[in-house]
């Protein structure tokens, strides 16, 4: 078995964080069967949402590799229902309605362009999507 060196981020399982919390509550008004989230990073919402929602389906996109390691580290632990790939939204081209829900946490102010970003999702979603910024 091979050893994954992986930092225990206090936050991880923090629900606290107010707009962890936010997020949390309307999706579990709409609990989704898909989920899209993009730009997870170091999992600050992936990971209570994982632990709540263990049946729906989840693609983790990031651009940044040192943050899909640890995912994949994840998922070999034993979460059949993460997956990770190494992706930018901007030039992805997935079928449309790909997604019943999409995720963009934090994510969308650091994207130069951010209407082509917000099409894009809208492409993707099939009901749901959800956004936060600073």
């Amino acid at each position: 078995a091979q050893q994954h060196d992986l930092k225990t981020y206090n936050f991880k399982q923090n629900r606290d964080l107010p707009r962890v919390a936010k997020i949390m509550s309307w999706l579990r008004a709409v609990r989704p069967q898909s989920l899209l989230d993009i730009g997870t990073g170091r999992g600050a919402f992936l990971y209570p949402f994982l632990s709540e929602f263990t049946d729906c389906q989840v693609l983790s996109i990031d651009i940044l590799a040192h943050r899909l390691q640890e995912l994949e580290a994840i998922v070999q632990g034993g979460l059949p229902n993460l997956k990770v790939q190494k992706a930018d939204i901007q030039s992805v081209d997935w079928p449309d309605a790909s997604f019943e829900a999409i995720t963009a946490l934090e994510v969308i102010e650091h994207i130069p362009d951010n209407e082509q970003v917000i099409k894009q999702l809208y492409r993707l979603a099939q009901k749901h999507i959800f956004i936060s910024v600073p």
